[in-house]
């Protein structure tokens, strides 16, 4: 393929159909959420969602495994700035994770973009007493599918101990490409296809 040529997004796998018929297709260049899952809504963060990312992010049960965890309310606002931003000027970002039936904030899920990097890296974190609930991986899937949808390229970066965290991202639909390391140690890298 040429340069000038568009990548053909991957495609969704049939399981997908229900979801992309219930929240339609997405472009390059328009927000994908929010979304909807049986359990789940994903939806852009705004400055109200202060408080609550800084009980997922400052909570360190829940982030003891992921790299940004914030340790204090300065640091989760401006972490959730630059979430904002992310949205508004990608179209994507990190999102609220809610469970419809407890009508609060369980988690985040969604993308950081890196400058000079194609591809678009997946996070998320649910809440430590939440774990075991299905709920990172059901958020996974519908970002993962939207995102794919709309023709991005994604990848997961994962710590090969965390093997929940590896279910999440397979069952996502990305698969293991390479290990690299980091100057904490070994990574796994998963990528969509």
């Amino acid at each position: 393929m040429n340069q000038a040529t568009t990548p053909v997004p991957t495609p969704i796998a049939p399981h997908w159909s229900a979801f992309i018929a219930r929240n339609g297709p997405h472009t390059a260049g328009v927000p994908l959420v929010p979304l909807t899952t049986d359990r789940l809504r994903l939806r852009a963060l705004t400055v109200a969602d202060h408080a609550e990312v800084f009980d997922v992010l400052g909570d360190e049960p829940t982030t003891a495994r992921v790299s940004w965890r914030q340790p204090d309310p300065e640091s989760a606002r401006a972490w959730l700035d630059r979430r904002i931003e992310d949205q508004r000027r990608n179209g994507l970002s990190m999102w609220a994770v809610e469970a419809l039936a407890l009508g609060e904030m369980v988690g985040l899920c969604g993308f950081f973009s890196h400058d000079g990097v194609y591809e678009t890296e997946l996070g998320y974190v649910i809440k430590a007493p939440l774990w075991g609930r299905g709920y990172a991986t059901e958020a996974a899937q519908a970002a993962v599918a939207s995102a794919l949808q709309a023709g991005h390229r994604l990848y997961a970066t994962i710590r090969p101990w965390n093997i929940g965290s590896i279910r999440v991202v397979e069952r996502a639909g990305l698969r293991l490409d390479e290990s690299t390391e980091d100057d904490r140690g070994q990574l796994l890298v998963y990528r969509s296809r």
